[in-house]
């Protein structure tokens, strides 16, 4: 494993760490998966919001599964890859969105309906750590 990689690597692990909480625990998985790229606009959607973005990507498995992909981290650019297959390296990540249900304005519109008392969302998000495909 080259140094530039090895040193990705632990920047997402430490990261991942600071979300964990102590008695929870895992060291994390980094899995190898295959899909389609898919960009998708912002919609009112759990998906929409979970991705934290007005754009975001998305990987479509096989099954038609798909995965919203967190990319921030490397500031990777995947436009190049839009609609093509792709084969990436990745550690799953909770997402954990917190909001006051007080706060008005236009970002109260953006949120999903969550039962009474619920003052957070939680969601699954892939934290892309590096693409294995070649670069079209």
């Amino acid at each position: 494993m080259s140094t530039k990689k090895w040193l990705l690597w632990l920047g997402f692990l430490l990261a991942t760490l600071g979300e964990a909480k102590a008695q929870e625990f895992r060291f994390p998985e980094v899995l190898v998966l295959k899909g389609r790229l898919i960009k998708k606009p912002w919609t009112k959607s759990t998906q929409s919001y979970c991705a934290q973005g007005s754009e975001y990507y998305v990987l479509q498995m096989a099954d038609g599964q798909e995965h919203i992909l967190e990319i921030t981290p490397l500031g990777l650019d995947l436009s190049p890859w839009e609609g093509r297959r792709i084969k990436i390296e990745a550690m799953i990540v909770n997402n954990i969105i917190h909001y006051d249900r007080n706060e008005t304005g236009p970002a109260l519109e953006q949120r999903p309906n969550l039962p009474p008392g619920q003052t957070e969302f939680v969601c699954e998000v892939l934290r892309v750590m590096s693409i294995l495909s070649k670069q079209p």
